[in-house]
This record gives structure tokens, C-alpha cells and sequence, in this order.
């Protein structure tokens, strides 16, 4: 018997004069109070929907989801997948100061997953969460050692 798990959420912009959302939806069975200005389909097959909420501005996503536990299953990317999710952005650029530090992160390991590990354990060791962020992208978050929840996203 599968479980679900029901994911309600709200947020209000009170602090800016805009702000830019890009949240994964789910596949169906969503309610919104907001309608995606543009809705980007991934290899993995989600959609990824990019809104924009003005000052006072809300939105709500409410919308059940399969509950499954990482440690039944592993779950790999194709190549077309690993493609995507690790291109050079604006925001998470792909340049030489950010693969020599995973190069020096992961020294020694071998399997995708360990690599993983070691750069998410780096950075909960080594970063702060602070919001809101004085500048955006991984190239200031590396700087400052600090940022919001897209930067350790990033």
C-alpha cells in the first residue's frame, strides 16, 4: 500500500517589489492560486513552472505526492538527464574554480553517489543559511559562505 503525503504551500511576498519562483509541479491533482507564467518540461519528465508574485502578491500550491523511502530504492540519471541538471547556467556556472574545488572535494572517490555525499557534507559544514541573500548564484555563494535556500540549491 503506498503512502502519500500532502504538500500545502503559501508564500506572501511582503519584502519585495517582485519576486521570481521557479517550483517543480507535481504531475496532477494540483491546486494553485497562481498560474505559472511559463511551464518548462525536464528530462526527468516534471514540470518546472516559473511565476512571478508582485509586492502582497500570494501563492498557494496544495497537492499530494507519493511518500517512498530513499533507502528502498536507488534512483540513477541517464545520460540526457545528467546532462541537463548539470549545465552552465548564469546562476550555476560550470568554470574552473568551481570544478577544482569538487575535484579537491571528492579526491579519492569514485562512485557518483560518495562524490555527492562529500560536497553535500562540504557545504552543510562550511555555509550558513542567511536571508535574505545579499546577491544571487554560486559564484557569491562560494565567496560569502552563506546564502538562502536557492543557494544551497545551487
Amino acid at each position: 500500500m503506498k503512502k502519500s503525503i500532502n504538500i500545502d504551500y503559501w508564500y506572501e511576498n511582503t519584502l519585495f517589489d517582485k519576486v521570481e519562483l521557479w517550483m517543480m509541479l507535481p504531475k496532477e491533482g494540483m491546486n494553485q492560486s497562481v498560474k505559472p507564467k511559463q511551464v518548462h518540461r525536464v528530462p526527468t519528465e516534471e514540470s518546472l513552472g516559473y511565476f512571478i508574485l508582485h509586492k502582497n502578491d500570494k501563492i498557494h500550491l496544495n497537492f499530494d505526492v507519493d511518500w517512498y523511502n530513499p533507502k528502498s530504492y536507488e534512483v540513477y540519471l541517464n545520460n540526457e538527464e545528467e546532462k541537463y541538471y548539470l549545465r552552465n547556467t548564469i546562476l550555476s556556472p560550470i568554470n574552473a574554480e568551481i570544478t577544482a574545488l569538487a575535484m579537491e572535494i571528492t579526491k579519492g572517490k569514485n562512485t557518483k553517489k560518495d562524490q555527492a555525499r562529500d560536497i553535500f557534507e562540504y557545504i552543510v559544514n562550511n555555509f550558513k543559511y542567511k536571508y535574505p541573500p545579499r546577491s544571487r548564484g554560486a559564484l557569491s555563494f562560494l565567496k560569502a559562505k552563506e546564502g538562502d535556500c536557492v543557494k544551497w540549491y545551487l
